[in-house]
């Protein structure tokens, strides 16, 4: 048994050709079981200049099947340059035979500088199987901001 099986990290640098530093930087890792729990963690930073840090995030996103009809979805996406949350969000998905309700509670800065741009949102959606859905589009928000899932 091999204890990294569900382990995979990657890792991406770029330069720009006319300049001797790197401009950006990321390194991600996942850990994905067979259950289906997913667990993401990711640094990235950027520069604009061999001196300058214009990004330094920090990300940890999870998805957990609860039960069968389950799952539970969370994310955490923090500037290190400001000492700030930029992101978080916390959500729920229960799913039958013929539909699937979701709740997702989300707070972000709209200007990571400024505490006063701070929003919270909830929402939900109803999808009925085959059919179509109605509500915010949950699932959108959830594949584009949980890490490579």
């Amino acid at each position: 048994i091999n204890p990294w099986q569900h382990w995979q990290t990657r890792a991406t640098f770029a330069t720009k050709p006319d300049h001797s530093y790197l401009s950006s930087s990321s390194i991600i890792s996942q850990y994905k079981n067979n259950d289906g729990l997913k667990i993401a963690f990711s640094r990235t930073r950027q520069r604009t200049d061999k001196e300058t840090i214009s990004a330094d995030d920090g990300t940890i996103s999870a998805i957990w099947p609860a039960t069968h009809h389950w799952q539970l979805v969370g994310k955490w996406h923090y500037s290190f340059l400001y000492d700030a949350p930029r992101e978080t969000f916390l959500g729920a998905e229960y799913q039958s035979c013929c539909w699937t309700l979701r709740f997702l509670q989300r707070r972000y800065r709209d200007d990571i500088l400024d505490p006063s741009t701070e929003n919270d949102s909830f929402m939900f959606e109803l999808e009925l199987n085959g059919l179509g859905s109605a509500g915010k589009d949950i699932t959108s928000i959830i594949e584009n901001d949980i890490l490579s899932f």
